[in-house]
């Protein structure tokens, strides 16, 4: 049978269902399981071995089931707190759960089969016509009542003593949830979606990763150091947080547009966030840089991909890299502000007033300027309309013609290109390492190395400039 459960997967559940001291044991007979990390598991081929071991098992741990076999026995045993069945239910009294996979066949998204509503859909944030279509089959199959027909699969909880709704989500109010399992890689965090009368009010951040607890206590501090300030175009999460990660308030308005353009409304937005935070900085003194300075070595100095990253890509990447880097002075001024760190399509709703804003985990407070505006033209170009980097520049140039943004670097006596090799460099020297040491790359990996790789060729040609 093809393997189509992952190991990490089934590891990701444990953390955001049950509390840290539970154990996972695995049964899986029918060899189902894609082991995909060294994690040490307890995993049993056969009923006989799990018998034989269950009595000397440590309290507290979650069966997960592959088989076919009857273990509703085992609901009442004392070493079980949970189990998890991927080919059957117990019986009657378990929680039916679907998942919807990845192309990959890993776990994408999970949520009760009860709910009423596809509150999933919250957490899938695409406008393209794909994306439109896919949402309107899934709302059609729902008010159909056939809305197993949107699921890859089920799975079947039984849980002791408590609800089947995540642990993570104790203490908290909502009437239905759905939880996103996250993006492989280094800042993986899984999120979940909560709902009460139909509507997704609150998400839920839960890292997986020690680089995303980082990220995400980051965002929660930085946005309550925000919520101090009275925005006339911007909207942000409220922000709580518990031991398990951090509860942010759902911004979306009941109208709002999407656009793969920069329009007023965006730069107001980002014009009005430097006018309450802009300072000046050396640049040793300055977060992005230290930033920088961390990932060159790693690039500069026989770089290595342990993936499918293309040697010669990541050697001619490499030599750009150290061309540039040769052009900072660590007493160089540079007007800082913060930033969001991720200002993108997908990260925001607009009025034609207000822009709402959300994801603030990579902001940072004392960004170069433009970096916002710089990173808006580049992923949207690379991820969405997939431009050559020729055509994003000249997104980036029209950008930086607006009168409201020539109006903001003639009073601060900005050259913004200098300040386009900056946002150059540290895109590079922040993503590529975390991408080089990466197992598993998406096919977008290698187009933003495509357009990295120009993007840096193309900033060695340019003279250094000081403003």
């Amino acid at each position: 049978m093809e393997k189509q459960i992952l190991l990490s997967d089934l590891l990701i559940l444990k953390k955001i269902f049950f509390c840290k001291n539970i154990n996972l044991v695995i049964l899986d007979p029918e060899l189902r399981l894609n082991i995909d990390t060294d994690k040490s598991i307890m995993i049993y081929l056969s009923r006989a071995e799990l018998e034989e071991d269950i009595t000397g098992w440590p309290h507290q741990n979650v069966l997960v089931d592959f088989s076919v076999w009857d273990l509703s026995k085992y609901k009442n045993h004392d070493k079980i707190v949970s189990i998890i069945g991927f080919n059957k239910s117990l019986d009657k009294s378990d929680t039916e759960l679907y998942y919807v996979n990845n192309p990959d066949k890993s776990l994408r998204w999970i949520f009760p089969a009860e709910n009423s509503d596809p509150i999933f859909l919250s957490l899938y944030n695409s406008d393209s016509l794909k994306a439109t279509i896919f949402k309107k089959l899934i709302r059609g199959s729902y008010a159909l009542g056939i809305k197993k027909w949107c699921a890859s699969g089920s799975i079947f909880m039984y849980r002791k003593e408590q609800s089947v709704a995540p642990f993570a989500l104790q203490g908290l109010s909502f009437e239905e949830w759905a939880i996103f399992t996250g993006t492989v890689g280094e800042n993986r965090k899984a999120i979940i979606a909560l709902s009460e009368n139909g509507a997704c009010t609150h998400f839920m951040k839960v890292p997986i990763t020690m680089s995303a607890q980082k990220l995400v206590g980051a965002e929660y501090f930085h946005l309550k150091c925000m919520g101090d300030y009275n925005f006339e175009y911007i909207n942000i999460p409220k922000v709580s947080r518990n031991e398990n990660g951090i509860v942010l308030s759902n911004v979306r308005p009941n109208a709002f547009e999407k656009s793969a353009i920069i329009k007023d409304v965006h730069i107001n937005a980002i014009l009005e966030l430097y006018g309450k935070t802009i300072s000046r900085k050396q640049l040793r003194e300055i977060s992005a840089w230290k930033t920088i300075k961390k990932g060159l070595p790693i690039l500069t100095e026989n770089p290595t991909a342990i993936n499918d990253i293309p040697k010669e890509k990541l050697q001619l990447i490499s030599e750009h890299i150290s061309n540039l880097s040769h052009t900072f002075e660590s007493n160089d001024n540079y007007v800082v502000a913060f930033a969001h760190g991720d200002f993108t399509p997908w990260n925001m709703y607009f009025t034609v007033s207000r822009l709402y804003l959300y994801d603030w985990e990579l902001s940072v407070p004392d960004m170069p300027v433009l970096f916002d505006l710089f990173h808006f033209n580049f992923q949207n170009g690379i991820l969405v309309e997939r431009l050559k980097y020729e055509e994003i520049k000249k997104g980036v140039e029209r950008c930086m013609n607006e009168e409201a943004v020539q109006l903001f670097l003639k009073a601060h006596k900005i050259n913004w290109q200098k300040y386009y090799r900056f946002y150059v460099v540290y895109i590079i020297c922040y993503y590529l390492p975390k991408y080089m040491g990466q197992i598993r790359l998406h096919q977008q990996v290698h187009w933003l190395l495509d357009v990295w790789e120009a993007a840096a060729r193309d900033m060695s040609k340019i003279p250094v400039l000081k403003a």
